[in-house]
């Protein structure tokens, strides 16, 4: 049993509400919103704009994956993203100039025992890219988990054996849950 706890740092006393009494083998935290910058606007909402806009955007919505980490009631991290900005705008936004936030955040999540999640992103741009899944592992990052955001019955596992990234990135195992503890699995 598992669930992905979405928006939980907009009240963590309310996701801590969720979580009790129930036990399930697997927690995905994640972020889908633009933070407060921007009126916690869903990012699949956001305007088409420009560079130094869509900064400001990344920077809010890391802002708001900064205090998930750090509150970190979750086995892992999903897919850090910027997908809606370059999927539907046809942007090539890159995390490249905000490395140190997102380092800061696997700083936060690493000691904690929370991995990430490598989204293969039904077979588009996997989330995260490679420059992200390496720093993680140079940072010391073991646990990681592969999902395929599928949101229709044929996407359901899409690109999911398409391990090879995460071989090239360093990885040697992929992660399951049960009852909240890592299970690793060979690549």
């Amino acid at each position: 049993r598992g669930a992905e706890l979405g928006e939980a740092q907009l009240s963590f006393d309310r996701a801590d509400r969720l979580l009790a009494g129930e036990e399930l083998d697997f927690v995905i935290g994640s972020v889908h919103l633009s933070g407060k910058k921007f009126d916690n606007m869903d990012l699949y909402y956001i305007e088409k704009g420009s560079e130094a806009y869509y900064d400001s955007v990344i920077d809010s919505y890391l802002d708001d994956v900064l205090a998930l980490a750090r509150w970190g009631r979750f086995q892992v991290l999903g897919h850090l993203t910027l997908r809606y900005i370059n999927e539907h705008h046809g942007e090539h936004m890159t995390f490249r100039r905000h490395m140190d936030r997102v380092e800061e955040i696997f700083r936060a999540i690493i000691p904690q025992g929370v991995g990430i999640e490598c989204n293969t992103n039904r077979g588009n741009e996997p989330l995260p890219g490679e420059e992200i899944l390496r720093l993680y592992r140079s940072l010391g990052g073991e646990i990681i988990t592969l999902g395929s955001d599928a949101h229709r019955p044929e996407d359901v596992g899409c690109f999911i054996r398409r391990q090879e990234l995460l071989r090239t990135c360093g990885f040697r195992y992929f992660t399951t849950f049960e009852r909240g503890r890592p299970l690793f699995q060979a690549l």
